[in-house]
């Protein structure tokens, strides 16, 4: 009996599927493909002897031959009539692409019911700026600004890209004018709650003086 660990899946089923040697390297080299990060959609089931009768398709030669499986194992999943899937999937060239497996050369196929998860980065163009102008110090704004709206801690770092361009004293000076006009908010949100405590300690102070002198 052949080696079968899944059950035949749905028609229009999007998921990640794991796929036995010698067919995972046959499609991982000829598709440059990575099943870890690429969903496939099964396109179409047909077993071995309708795709034969009807489709006019020979799987060993399209299937077995190319992917290096031995014609005596083509004759044992003929006898057995497996299920030959249909997966299709989008390239890095955005072209669709179609390729064949019998069902006894799928693993696994993962649940339909994840979330799917991955490293995010969100990328900020400063242009060009003096090298020698400091950006960390308002890292912290930046960082209560995404952790207070997406509930995340990131890391920021700063990173300086691409050719130094060397600038006159006078065009400098003209940039960092219309730069630091553009400027609205000076204070960073440490800066602001310490005024806000220094106020609040303030107004204690106000107000024990008051009560003492209140006979």
């Amino acid at each position: 009996m052949p080696d079968i660990t899944i059950a035949v899946p749905n028609i229009g089923l999007k998921a990640y599927f794991k796929f036995r040697d010698p067919i995972n390297t046959f499609i991982t080299n000829k598709y440059n493909l990575d099943t870890d990060t690429t969903k496939l959609i099964v396109s179409s089931i047909i077993s071995m002897k309708d795709m034969i009768k009807n489709d006019l398709r020979d799987p060993y030669t399209n299937i077995y031959l190319v992917a290096a499986i031995s014609e005596a194992e083509y004759k044992k999943d003929l006898l057995d009539d497996i299920v030959i899937i249909s997966f299709t999937f989008i390239d890095n060239k955005d072209i669709e692409r179609t390729f064949r497996v019998p069902i006894n050369y799928i693993e696994e196929i993962s649940d339909v019911t994840n979330i799917d998860y991955a490293e995010k980065l969100i990328v900020i163009s400063l242009n060009k700026l003096p090298l020698n102008l400091d950006t960390t110090m308002h890292f912290t704004d930046l960082l209560d600004f995404i952790e207070t709206r997406l509930g995340i801690v990131p890391e920021i770092k700063e990173v300086t890209v691409g050719n130094v361009e060397l600038v006159t004293t006078l065009e400098h000076t003209t940039r960092e004018t219309v730069r630091t006009n553009m400027v609205t908010v000076h204070k960073t949100n440490e800066i602001k709650l310490s005024e806000l405590q220094l106020a609040y300690n303030e107004l204690l102070n106000r107000l024990v003086l008051l009560q003492q002198s209140i006979p």
